[in-house]
């Protein structure tokens, strides 16, 4: 029997992510983007581990935002349900933008945030692409796209935990990939994918005003 070769993180990453196939006015499948999502947790042991209480909020924010996505789109009507945009569209008819924003278990409110989450993943995935170590790219964009929405203090911990980020050779060791030249190879096909969705789902809730500044 042939031994079956463990999918790296972010081999499983681009197999989630090439099934995220618009539909023909370019919205997002929600399952498929859900789906994709889920699977984020997986690089933060290699990025944080040293500092468990940390990995579990920031996996426990992924995991809560994809479930009540998913509660969402399942309360939905057919229609109104297979698409992100149909989801969030359907929300600001029936219940309102405004309640929406108030209610931090809302489905659109926890889209604008695991957009958040997922952008801070690539942008740091990015940087290192772009030569910064891991510690470096974590702080930048943690700054540019989550410490905007965390307290004074809470962002203080975090952009320390950031700097706790380990060499860019022992996170690929961490992350199972067998040299560094696949390590980037991998990662420039994930932001190719990822960075895209990312900004597609942010113009949108600019246009549905839902990109509230003052809400996580």
């Amino acid at each position: 029997m042939a031994a079956v070769v463990k999918k790296t993180w972010f081999e499983d990453m681009i197999e989630a992510l090439s099934e995220v196939k618009r539909d023909a006015h370019g919205n997002i499948p929600s399952e498929q983007y859900c789906n994709a999502i889920a699977r984020i947790p997986g690089i933060y042991d290699a990025l944080f581990g040293n500092v468990p209480p940390v990995v579990s909020v920031l996996k426990a924010d992924i995991e809560n935002g994809v479930l009540r996505v998913r509660n969402a789109c399942a309360a939905a009507p057919v229609g109104k349900k297979e698409t992100l945009q149909a989801m969030c569209t359907h929300l600001i008819d029936t219940v309102g933008a405004e309640a929406c924003r108030n209610d931090n278990t809302s489905g659109i409110r926890c889209l604008l945030w695991l957009n958040r989450a997922s952008t801070f993943i690539t942008q740091l995935i990015k940087g290192i692409l772009e030569g910064d170590e891991p510690h470096v790219a974590a702080d930048k964009a943690y700054v540019a796209f989550l410490q905007p929405w965390h307290g004074w203090m809470m962002g203080k911990f975090v952009q320390q935990v950031m700097y706790a980020a380990p060499p860019k050779e022992k996170m690929f060791r961490w992350l199972e990939l067998p040299s560094e030249e696949e390590a980037l190879k991998q990662m420039r096909e994930y932001v190719a994918l990822m960075e895209p969705i990312c900004s597609e789902i942010l113009a949108f809730m600019e246009e549905i005003q839902c990109n509230w500044p003052d809400k996580a």
